[in-house]
């Protein structure tokens, strides 16, 4: 449960917000903090248990995947992947890589070759998601078409068009050199 109050000063210290200098402190802040803060108030049982809830598909479950998403913390994204890794059913795989994608950052990068791997084609075209998702903010161009350039070959002819399809948006882009 949360704490009814929050003790702002350990907060920033925990987070290394606040910089002592020569003429006393500097204090960072903006969207990324409050994210980061919001991540660490309400602690790692929340983020797991919106995980789990978000792929029960329940009412409700699209709050929280739009919380997951817009905070994207790295608890979540790792259970995402660890359910991929143990689900009993393709569904929750699939379902697992789905959501990853909507939280991925640039470590989820790693993770591509086993999700690639996969023997669902619904999970591989997920992974073209997590590449399409991430070139867009924090992957560079050539390296996202360098990551897509294997499965131009998936046995699977959809994945193969999908990852076509990808490859061409991304060279399509005005900043594509």
């Amino acid at each position: 449960m949360m704490a009814d109050r929050v003790d702002w000063h350990s907060l920033a210290e925990t987070l290394g917000t606040i910089k002592r200098t020569e003429n006393g402190k500097s204090e960072s802040g903006g969207s990324r903090v409050a994210a980061r803060a919001l991540i660490h108030i309400l602690g790692n049982k929340f983020f797991l248990d919106a995980v789990d809830y978000t792929l029960s598909w329940s009412d409700g479950s699209e709050a929280s995947r739009s919380v997951l998403q817009f905070l994207k913390p790295k608890v979540a994204v790792d259970q995402c992947m660890e359910i991929f890794r143990s689900a009993h059913t393709d569904q929750r795989a699939a379902d697992a890589v789905y959501l990853l994608s909507d939280l991925a950052d640039m470590d989820a990068v790693k993770w591509l070759d086993e999700i690639f791997a996969s023997r669902l084609p619904i999970v591989r075209n997920y992974g073209l998601r997590i590449i399409d998702q991430l070139w867009m903010s924090d992957l560079e161009a050539d390296e996202a078409v360098k990551l897509i350039e294997p499965i131009l070959a998936d046995e699977d002819p959809l994945v193969a068009e999908n990852a076509k399809k990808l490859i061409a948006d991304i060279q399509d882009e005005p900043d594509y050199t």
